[in-house]
């Protein structure tokens, strides 16, 4: 099992089952998001351009995917909680990859904006353009 279908789980989960023999064991990808989400490309949306978003089973093969949320992971019981529904595993790649934390420094949470996936691209367009309307300051950090 590989919770995380990013850069390094998709990758991942694909050379594992083209390993594999299917009598003998299953991949299985976890993800939150039913589409693959190109971070480095989520500025463009930011800005209003258009990206393509692809279905993450557009590039699996022999790989089961389950769309949703890992809530919990269990290691004793070599479990993983999800939104929906616990399921276990033998082998557990962990490939959640990076976050941005606004909690530490005051103020940045109510203040920024972050590029974690095609939603929060999309709402950052919409704030930008309602700022540019209004005559607002944009300072760009990163």
């Amino acid at each position: 099992m590989i919770v995380g279908a990013g850069y390094a789980g998709l990758p991942a989960a694909n050379r594992l089952a083209r390993q594999l023999r299917p009598d003998e064991a299953s991949v299985t990808l976890i993800s939150a998001c039913r589409d693959f989400v190109e971070r480095p490309r989520l500025h463009q949306l930011a800005v209003g351009q258009h990206i393509e978003q692809v279905p993450l089973t557009r590039y699996l093969r022999g790989v089961e995917l389950v769309s949703a949320t890992v809530t919990a992971i269990d290691l004793a019981a070599r479990t993983v909680h999800t939104t929906d529904t616990a399921i276990g595993y033998d082998t557990l790649v962990y490939a959640l990859g990076s976050n941005i934390d606004v909690t530490t420094v005051p103020g940045v949470a109510r203040h920024c904006a972050t590029l974690l996936g095609a939603d929060a691209a999309t709402s950052l367009h919409d704030r930008l353009t309602r700022m540019a309307a209004d005559g607002g300051t944009v300072t760009v950090c990163g």
